[in-house]
This record gives C-alpha cells, structure tokens and sequence, in this order.
C-alpha cells in the first residue's frame, strides 16, 4: 500500500514526506537510491554503500556551489526525495512543468501525454514503478551504515554486492519478469516484518494522476494545500536562483513571473479534474491544510492516519516529538547565524510583475474548492 503526497511545489511537502517517513512502519525511497537504484550490471558499477557516498558527495558540491538553492530546497542524501529523481524523463519535466523555462512544445507535448491512454506518461510511470520495486529488491541489504557489507561479500562473493545477481543465489532466472516477481515478493516479506506502507511524493504528480494511478493501482493521495499567493512567490523565487546558477541566458523576471503563474495554475486545474475521476472510481483522496501542520504536525499527522485508517504507534509519536525538538534545537542556534546555508529564504511576488489580485484571480476556481 502507498500514500501519494500531491502538492504544488513550495507547499511544505518535502517536510511532510519527512515527517511521513519516520514512522517506523513506512518505507520512502532515499535520494541515493532514486538516482542510483541499481548497480550497472553484475560484474561492474559501484556497490550499495559506493553508491550512497557518491551520492553524499554530489549533494555536498551542489549545496557548496549554489549554496541559496540548500536555503531554498534541502535534501540530504539520505533523506526521502522526489520520485521525479528516478524518472527516465524526455521532455525535462522538471524544467518547463512550473515555468523556469518556456519549452513550450515539450510541456504541451506532456500535458497531452498525461490525459491520453497508455501515453508516453503511462510508460513513464510504469517504468518508475520497476524503479521502486528494484529498491524494494534490496532491502535485505538494507543498513543506512552498510555494516553488513563485508560479511555478505563473504558470503555471496563479490557478485552479491550487486541487486541483479541476487536472483542467483536463490536459483531464479535474471531476467527483468523475475528480477520484478521477485522484488514484489520481497515486498510482501518486509511488508510482514517491517514497513506496512510506502510514501512517495512529487509535485509532478499532478501533472499526471491518471498515469500515477495506473502504476500504483492501491496508491490513496494526500493533498497538501498552501495559500497560492506564497507558493507563486517562493516558486518564481526558485525559479530564478536555480536559473541563476546554471542559465548563462538573461531571464527577465517579468516574463519569469507570469509563465510561472500560469503554469502553476494550469497544473491545479489539470489535477482537480483528474481527482474528480478518480474519486468517482473510489480512490481516496485526504486534504491537508500547509498551516494546520505548521501549527500542529503531530495532531496533522495523527487526523491523516484517522482518515486513512491506519496504525499511529507509539513509537511514531516519539520519532516525531524527537524530530520536533531536534528541529526547535537547530532553529534557535541558527538564528543569529549569517551563514548562506542556515539563511532564511525571502521573496516577493511583485519582484516577479505579480500582484496578489493576478494570483487569486488565475487560481480562482481552485481557491473556491
């Protein structure tokens, strides 16, 4: 079973998906997993725990090269990350989808994709699904530490390093169909003595429901909500640091400001009318205001369970209560720091030629909802 975040970008969701994570019972897919998700092949390709530092050390040279996009969008890591990092991606979602560049013809050419049937965006998704259960293939080796590392060399040989020999070992054919089956069936093992329950999330999704819903068919969706006149601000914001550091075009904010309104509103409308098929067809979908949790994660986070029907432990509460406080801790020793990375992230829609009249009034009908 998984829980879906949907969400404009800049709503607070990547807190959330943290928040979500620490529930001893869940299951997210990490950063470093997402982008290296398997080794090249049997004999070749990093190992699990080469993987993980690689990954590490990735993070740590963007953040020190672009140090506002950290202030702006931190993910370590190891922490939970966007499905959007495992997608095979050919029409740059990532770049066009809230209006950081025009590329007009690939978004049109993928929001056409996301409402046809067994489009482009269907296979997209279907692909990343094998991504996940490739993940999942490995959680017998999973240790954040990798001190297992040694002994299962040890023991499988150097091949056992690698997810796709795995299937070896236990007699099975390597080919994609078993490697698959036998990832679902490990699913159901861990699902048993570990996690109940995945949590994924990507603003993306809801360019394309329809394709999300199709690859995770048992998928109930948790809508995360935030005033759009902050979300358009903090966006164009985004925006324009990212193009910053890595455009060497001039971008005129004006021009910024306006594709990223439009597109953000287009992608709410795209959403809403592709939720409202989908909750005639009985998928569940949950609300969940940016302020309530703002407010009151904890008691947030328990009424999501309530809805959903699902187990809060013990357990959780204190994995939260913890993080709150850790959280609490850092924010007071970082408030008199000037340092780039522990900076607080500032921005004005009227910097962009937006004004909160221009905002409302493109997000009108999602607004009245």
């Amino acid at each position: 079973n998984s829980l879906c975040i949907l969400s404009l970008p800049r709503t607070g969701s990547t807190w959330l998906h943290k928040l979500l994570s620490l529930d001893p019972a869940c299951r997210t897919m990490k950063s470093w997993e997402l982008k290296y998700p398997l080794a090249l092949n049997e004999c070749k390709g990093p190992t699990k725990k080469e993987r993980f530092e690689l990954v590490k050390k990735q993070h740590e040279i963007l953040y020190k090269i672009a140090p506002r996009i950290r202030t702006i969008h931190f993910v370590s890591h190891n922490d939970p990350d966007e499905c959007i990092m495992g997608f095979i991606d050919p029409c740059l979602v990532d770049w066009h989808a809230w209006g950081m560049l025009s590329l007009k013809k690939s978004y049109e050419a993928y929001i056409n994709s996301s409402q046809a049937t067994n489009s482009l965006t269907d296979k997209l998704y279907l692909n990343y699904a094998k991504v996940i259960k490739c993940i999942l293939f490995q959680d017998n080796d999973d240790d954040p530490e990798f001190e297992n590392e040694i002994e299962k060399e040890k023991k499988y040989g150097i091949a056992g390093k690698y997810a796709s020999s795995v299937v070896a070992f236990e007699g099975k054919s390597s080919s994609e169909t078993e490697l698959y089956s036998l990832g679902t069936s490990r699913i159901q093992n861990k699902r048993e003595h570990g996690y109940s329950h995945t949590v994924f999330k990507s603003p993306h999704h809801l360019l394309a429901l329809q394709s999300t819903n199709n690859a995770f068919p048992e998928s109930r969706y948790l809508w995360l909500h935030r005033d759009p006149v902050k979300v358009v601000g903090s966006c164009c914001s985004m925006n324009l640091t990212v193009l910053d550091y890595f455009s060497a075009l001039y971008q005129d904010k004006h021009e910024l400001g306006k594709r990223t309104l439009n597109r953000l509103a287009n992608s709410v409308r795209v959403a809403v009318a592709a939720r409202k098929q989908l909750e005639r067809r009985g998928v569940e979908f949950v609300d969940v205001l940016y302020e309530d949790l703002k407010a009151d994660s904890i008691g947030t986070i328990k009424r999501i369970y309530d809805e959903f029907n699902m187990h809060f432990s013990d357990e959780y509460a204190a994995n939260l209560e913890r993080f709150n406080l850790d959280a609490a801790i850092l924010k007071a020793k970082n408030k008199n720091s000037t340092s780039s990375s522990t900076s607080t992230h500032a921005y004005a829609i009227e910097e962009f030629g937006l004004s909160e009249s221009d905002v409302k009034d493109a997000f009108d009908d999602y607004i009245r909802l």
